[in-house]
């Protein structure tokens, strides 16, 4: 083989293979390099796998939470939320949705080298009760170090097309938000600034970074939110004394389907929430119940109280120091009151005297009353006439009644019953014979059987009403005119009686008179007429 030669200026000759062979040896140091490099990148991946993975840490401020993997799985509460899928938005670096405020175009420079050691950040906000996702897009949170060179607030970047400062991060319609740039090992913390309605802000949750990942495969922090709850306070007052009501029990029943932002429902329409029962202030709290509506309805009420059929529509809600009021819930005493009242005109019957079941003897009031409560549930009662008042005649009178085990009598809480008395009434009366008006001025006298006087006045027009009689024959005359005199049988009975004397007045003269005068001149102008007709006849004839 011939072997190519080439002169150098100093005249010495220089081999084509030896530059050959020194490239392949350089080539091989830089892959052998390489092959250090990742091998070093592959030891230090390995030395920050801790045993933190799938760990939880709570207190009574703080939530910590830091997996590596997101599932959770739950039977507490009716819901068919399907498994939820994170997708990363290909275009490289978080973004975060958070509000990010622009800075000046800035050279390379300015943008890390590259982010080799740091790991990408995936943020799910979930329900704390039930581990689903809360999909709610604008739940902010603030980033804070918490390590022992780098502390407080972060401030994340991204770089392209310029650079933007982000502080605050918001979550996205499906609950999650990726941190706008990976971050660096160490202990972190996330703020919740701000909660949807139905849930409580202000958590903080606590998260380690100890491993590098990217935007492809991001180390989860999973974010637990309370519900919003509130109780409902209820007061027992009894309705008309507004005195408290112990022993009162009350259930709390959803009025509608209670379902949080993930998905679940915590109540049904018609699930009883809660059983109340008052002290012996009348009063009484819920547990902690979840947003929503809800209706109050009574379950039991105090031994001597009617069972409320009227239910209280009201609503939790959480509002910033104001404290939640107490519904003032009126109860309706079971009371049986009975009116006893006169036969012939219903005007109450005042002094009566009526015998209760315990044998104690009550007396009506001047609205002819008689009212009893204190009654027990489930029992039969009866009251007994026992004297009434005069002029009125005693009968036979009880009242029976029934109070049921909801307090209720008769399907009401205050049942209204009544009774009634009479006495022997006579309506003693003069008038004119012809119009039947009653005459004033006339003195009249009432005589019983013996020809005793029982009463004697001046009439004025009107119906003198005689009552207390007893049955028998009774006269009624005009005083000094033996002649007017008429006899009454007054009958036992509640109707009212009347007698009647009727005379000739000078009214009933003059009308007879006029009468007389109205008839003549019609029979005048009647001759009149026939005779006149009779000459026209006789004229043509």
């Amino acid at each position: 083989m011939k072997i190519f030669k080439k002169k150098r200026k100093n005249n010495d000759e220089e081999s084509y293979w030896q530059s050959s062979t020194d490239m392949m040896v350089g080539l091989l140091l830089v892959i052998i390099l390489l092959l250090a490099l990742l091998l070093l990148l592959l030891a230090r991946k390995n030395d920050y796998k801790y045993e933190y993975e799938g760990t939880e840490v709570y207190s009574t401020t703080t939530h910590l939470y830091d997996y590596d993997e997101y599932e959770t799985t739950t039977d507490d509460y009716d819901d068919d939320e399907e498994e939820t899928t994170y997708v990363h938005n290909e275009g490289g670096g978080g973004g975060g949705d958070g509000g990010g405020q622009v800075e000046p175009q800035t050279t390379g420079q300015d943008r890390p080298f590259d982010d080799i050691g740091k790991t990408a950040v995936l943020v799910a906000v979930i329900d704390e009760e039930t581990g689903k996702v809360i999909k709610k897009s604008g739940i902010e949170f603030e980033l804070y170090a918490d390590q022992d060179t780098i502390t407080g607030l972060q401030a994340l970047y991204t770089y392209y097309p310029e650079k933007i400062e982000y502080k605050k991060y918001d979550t996205t319609e499906d609950g999650t938000f990726y941190l706008p740039e990976k971050i660096w090992d160490g202990w972190y913390s996330l703020h919740n600034m701000t909660a949807p309605p139905e849930y409580i802000p202000g958590s903080v949750t606590k998260f380690q970074i100890n491993e590098s990942r990217d935007w492809n495969d991001p180390y989860l922090v999973s974010v637990p939110l309370s519900p919003a709850k509130n109780t409902i306070k209820i007061n027992a007052i009894d309705s008309e004394s507004k005195a408290p009501v112990p022993g009162s029990v009350f259930e709390i029943v959803a009025e509608e389907n209670i379902i949080l932002l993930d998905g679940s429902v915590r109540l049904h329409k018609g699930d009883v929430a809660d059983v109340v029962l008052c002290d012996e202030n009348g009063y009484g709290a819920s547990k902690a119940l979840y947003v929503g509506k809800y209706r109050i309805r009574q379950k039991e009420a105090n031994q001597f109280y009617a069972l409320n059929k009227d239910t209280i529509l009201t609503e939790v809600k959480i509002e910033d120091e104001v404290e939640t009021p107490v519904i003032d819930i009126p109860c309706e005493k079971t009371a049986y009151i009975f009116t006893l009242k006169d036969a012939a005109d219903s005007a109450p019957i005042r002094g009566a005297t009526f015998t209760l079941p315990d044998g104690t003897d009550v007396t009506t009031d001047e609205t002819g009353r008689v009212i009893m409560t204190d009654l027990t549930k489930g029992t039969d009662y009866a009251i007994t006439l026992k004297t009434l008042p005069a002029p009125y005649r005693d009968k036979a009178l009880t009242a029976s009644f029934s109070v049921d085990t909801k307090g209720y009598i008769r399907d009401q809480a205050k049942y209204y019953d009544e009774g009634t008395a009479y006495t022997i009434r006579l309506a003693a009366s003069v008038s004119d014979k012809l119009l039947k008006q009653g005459v004033e001025g006339v003195n009249l006298t009432l005589y019983d059987s013996a020809d005793k006087v029982v009463q004697n006045w001046d009439s004025n027009g009107t119906e003198q009403i005689i009552d207390g009689l007893e049955p028998g024959k009774y006269s009624l005359e005009i005083a000094g005119r033996k002649s007017s005199r008429i006899t009454v049988d007054v009958k036992d009975t509640e109707k009212v009686q009347k007698g009647a004397i009727y005379l000739w007045t000078l009214l009933d003269f003059v009308l007879i008179i006029a009468g007389a005068a109205v008839l003549a001149a019609a029979a005048l102008i009647a001759v009149h007429t026939i005779r006149k007709k009779k000459g026209k006849g006789n004229g043509e004839g």
